[in-house]
């Protein structure tokens, strides 16, 4: 068994949510179209690493790099319409240290369309269940860009704890990035779960 299958053996659905492998050239088309346009920009890409991208082959050649990445899981959030599952976001399990039993949640985003709609909320605290009660992982981890305020508040608001920033870790589209680290412990989890997530 490989190292993803142990992270991630089946896809995960909770109500009209649904956690899946990412697949590029399946989820490209739709994710595209819903992530690049008016406001897309802000709303999505501003403090990330990549993107926008110039077209969908640059935007799927992107997807599948991270699906080849043998470091780390790429899942798609798909959000059921009408009965029918449609992507509507993606994330990864970076950072995997089996040894150690503890992960990174990153490369988080959400289409526009589904923003502020408590989506992320929910997708994280599955993701939490499954790190600490089927994976028995000791730490999960959240980062973001020292400006993503909204990240930085999501991070506080889904229980995880401020550890510090990393000043000048790196530079991101020719800007200046402090990489500012959240964690929350196997410990801490039980707790949090009964004051923040109804899964």
């Amino acid at each position: 068994m490989t190292m993803k299958e142990r992270i991630w053996p089946a896809d995960i659905e909770i109500g009209d949510i649904r956690i899946r492998l990412a697949n590029p050239e399946s989820d490209a088309p739709a994710l595209y179209a819903a992530s690049h346009g008016a406001d897309c920009d802000s709303r999505v890409w501003q403090w990330m690493h990549w993107g926008p991208f110039p077209d969908i082959d640059t935007f799927q050649a992107w997807m599948q790099r991270a699906v080849d990445d043998q470091t780390g899981v790429a899942l798609t959030v798909e959000l059921a319409h009408g009965g029918v599952f449609q992507p509507v976001g993606q994330l990864r399990i970076m950072e995997i240290s089996e040894g150690d039993r503890r992960c990174e949640l990153g490369t988080i985003w959400y289409i526009p369309d589904v923003q502020g709609q408590g989506i992320s909320r929910r997708v994280t605290g599955t993701m939490l269940t499954h790190i600490f009660e089927s994976l028995q992982f000791r730490r999960a981890e959240w980062k973001c860009h020292h400006m993503n305020v909204r990240s930085a508040a999501a991070a506080k608001s889904y229980g995880f704890t401020y550890e510090g920033t990393f000043r000048q870790h790196m530079v991101v589209k020719g800007q200046n990035r402090d990489t500012v680290w959240f964690s929350m412990l196997d410990t801490e989890w039980p707790d949090i779960k009964n004051r923040i997530y109804s899964l």
